[in-house]
């Protein structure tokens, strides 16, 4: 997302992003709740086998790591404007 950024303090400046994780008060789940014993367990399995590969695929990625430790950053939504996405 492209967007106009302004401080509290009136700084402006223009930013270039990738959404993480857009703003909201409700948590984003998978209900498993309707789900047999078994089929809990084989979703579990695959879900952590997919993590388990997403974690070798970011291994491979060392520049998009150290990208996400020193310019992930979080701006309040009431700041943003010119969003171009």
């Amino acid at each position: 997302m492209k967007f106009t950024y302004t401080k509290a303090n009136g700084d402006v400046s223009e930013r270039e992003t990738l959404v993480l994780k857009s703003p909201t008060h409700l948590y984003t789940m998978l209900d498993l709740s309707d789900l047999s014993e078994e089929e809990k367990v084989q979703v579990y399995d695959d879900w952590k086998k997919m993590n388990d590969e997403i974690e070798q695929v970011r291994a491979k990625y060392q520049t998009i790591q150290s990208l996400m430790k020193t310019n992930c950053k979080t701006f309040k939504k009431d700041n943003i404007s010119n969003v171009k996405e």
